[in-house]
Parts: C-alpha cells; sequence; structure tokens
C-alpha cells in the first residue's frame, strides 16, 4: 500500500512539471512576439512589417507592399507578381572589348522550385507531377528589354530569389546568375558577351522544292570523336529555318545536318564565323525507295521487325508490317 502511495506521488510530481514547463514556454513566446522579435529565417524588417501592418500580410505569409511607382525606363513586372517586394536590376551589356552593345535583347528569368532547379528542371518536374499550376513549381513569366545607347536594360525583380540574366545580340551571347538581395534598392550585373553566331537558310530538293518539316541540327565537329550537338530545330512549310543565337565553338567549320520525312539525310559544312549566317542552303539527295521483307528460317514473315537505315543516327527506321514487308527511303 505503501509503494502504490510512492508511485502516485511521483506521477503526480512530473505532471507539475510539465505542465509548469508548458506555461513557461507559452508565457515566452507571447513576450518575443511582444518585444517584435523576428522567427528564425525571417529578416527583422519583414518580421516588423508583418506585426505592424497585419493587413499586408498574403498567402503562407508573404510580406506584401503598397503600389510604388517603378524606377523610369525599368520593365514593368506582371500583374500576378506587382503585389511582391522589387529590387531593380540594371544589366549593363558589353562586348569583349568593353563597348556597350546597343539594341542587345536582354531577359530575366527567375529560378524558382523547391530546390533551386533552373526553368526547364522546373518546367519538367510540373508536367511529371502533375502540378505544373502550382505557384512553387510553375514557371514565373520572363521579363525582356532591349539595352539602350549606352548597352543599359532596367528591370523590376522579385528580391530573395535567384534570378537568370541573358544578353544576346547577333554576334554575342552570355548568361549570368544572379543572387538578388532581400530588400529595396538597386543591383547592376555586367554580361559580357562571348562571341556568337545566328544561322539561318532553308533545306530542298533536287529539284528545288521545299522540304516542310525538315529536322536541321547543327554541330561542331570534334576531333576522333562525334560531333558535338549544339541546336537543333524544325524547318517550316516552306522549308526555312533559323536557330536562335548560339555560342561560337572553337572551331573552323561548323555541321549542318538535314533530314526530311520521306528523304534520307544529308549534311554539310559551313566555315565557323561570328554574326549572322544567313541563306545557307541544303539540298538533300534524291531518295532511293529500298524494299525488303524478313521471314524465318522456314519462310514465314515476321511481323514489327525494326530496320535501321546504314546511317544509324539519322533515325532512318521503319518497321515491317503483317507480311513481313518494310520500304524506306
Amino acid at each position: 500500500m505503501r509503494a502504490v502511495s510512492k508511485r502516485t506521488k511521483v506521477l503526480a510530481g512530473w505532471i507539475v512539471l510539465a505542465a509548469f514547463l508548458a506555461v513557461y514556454w507559452e508565457t515566452d513566446r507571447r513576450a518575443e512576439i511582444d518585444r517584435g522579435d523576428p522567427a528564425p529565417g525571417v529578416p527583422a524588417d519583414v518580421a516588423k512589417q508583418n506585426t505592424q501592418e497585419p493587413s499586408l500580410v498574403g498567402r503562407k505569409g508573404a510580406p506584401l507592399v503598397r503600389e510604388s511607382a517603378a524606377p523610369e525606363g525599368a520593365a514593368p513586372l506582371p500583374a500576378a507578381e506587382a503585389d511582391r517586394p522589387t529590387h531593380e536590376l540594371v544589366v549593363i551589356v558589353r562586348d569583349m572589348d568593353g563597348r556597350p552593345v546597343e539594341g542587345a535583347h536582354v531577359r530575366v528569368s527567375e529560378s524558382v522550385g523547391p530546390r533551386g532547379f533552373g526553368d526547364f528542371d522546373v518546367a519538367l518536374a510540373g508536367e511529371l507531377s502533375g502540378k505544373a499550376k502550382d505557384d512553387s513549381v510553375a514557371r514565373r513569366p520572363d521579363a525582356t528589354a532591349r539595352a539602350d545607347a549606352g548597352g543599359v536594360a532596367r528591370f523590376d525583380v522579385a528580391v530573395g530569389p535567384e534570378h537568370r540574366v541573358r544578353a544576346e545580340s547577333d554576334a554575342g551571347v552570355h548568361e549570368v546568375r544572379v543572387q538578388t538581395p532581400s530588400g529595396p534598392g538597386s543591383t547592376e550585373v555586367l554580361v559580357e558577351l562571348r562571341p556568337a553566331f545566328r544561322l539561318s537558310g532553308s533545306a530542298r530538293r533536287p529539284e528545288g522544292r521545299p522540304v516542310a518539316g525538315a529536322r536541321v541540327w547543327v554541330s561542331a565537329p570534334v576531333p576522333g570523336a562525334h560531333p558535338r550537338h549544339l541546336a537543333q530545330v524544325t524547318a517550316d512549310a516552306k522549308g526555312r529555318f533559323a536557330f536562335p543565337v548560339l555560342a561560337l565553338p572553337a572551331t573552323r567549320m561548323l555541321i549542318v545536318y538535314v533530314m526530311g520525312a520521306n528523304e534520307p539525310g544529308t549534311r554539310i559544312e559551313i566555315p565557323s564565323r561570328t554574326g549572322r549566317i544567313e541563306d545557307v542552303v541544303v539540298i538533300l539527295p534524291a531518295a532511293t525507295l529500298i524494299r525488303g521483307r524478313c521471314v524465318t528460317e522456314e519462310g514465314k514473315p515476321l511481323a514489327g521487325v525494326r530496320v535501321r537505315g546504314f546511317l544509324p543516327a539519322t533515325g532512318e527506321i521503319t518497321f515491317t508490317n503483317a507480311q513481313g514487308w518494310f520500304a524506306m527511303k
């Protein structure tokens, strides 16, 4: 009987101690709120704004700011982003000799995502997870502008996240990453363009007719290895193709490979140089129809057999039909 009474006293003591600690922690937390101490990881100015103006706290506790005039010449924010704190990003575009590049196209994109993915990775993750419409996964709208006579372009960007700044002209291109400060102000970013080229042309048949929907690749030769792939585009209904601005590889030649839907592929080599490389005409050779049949040793037809052409990298692949016959050009 005496042992039961002792256990009861010990249990009651623990209960009283737990209640005391709970009251102490709650009192200390309320004291921190009254003092305005920021929560861990929250800047002091943001916490102060949240406590002084609770009506300006948005979804998920994100602080909002009142509407203010954007800096003169700055690219305006999209309507969906207008309620976020902003920071002025001043992009200075120069060539390799330090001269300003007037009219350079500047694009600023926000790198968003739970793990800091790039735009492409975020979009892909959104498609795979079915959360493409979620603000935490979907890609934010890009801001674009042209550099003025002094090679300067101004943007209003959201504070805090990392931004990608890409500048390009007909003869130069470069991309940098910028960690935007967590408060208002202005930050200068220097983008020094590297030599680049812009390739365009057309794909045609021997008689001069355009090859609509032809696939076009451009690559750089690598001694003793396969060419290094640079980019791929699809020709329009008139057989015309145009690549975006691409960094110039350290090679003397560029390889352009073209393949039509019903024509065999062909490749040409052109001199490598900076600037616009226009009116490149690629003539696809006349197609030769190859027909055959796949059968077993007993002569029975084999259906669904994959048949590949003599150039495996071109994608010239077909399959046998139910009777084992195939045809390819």
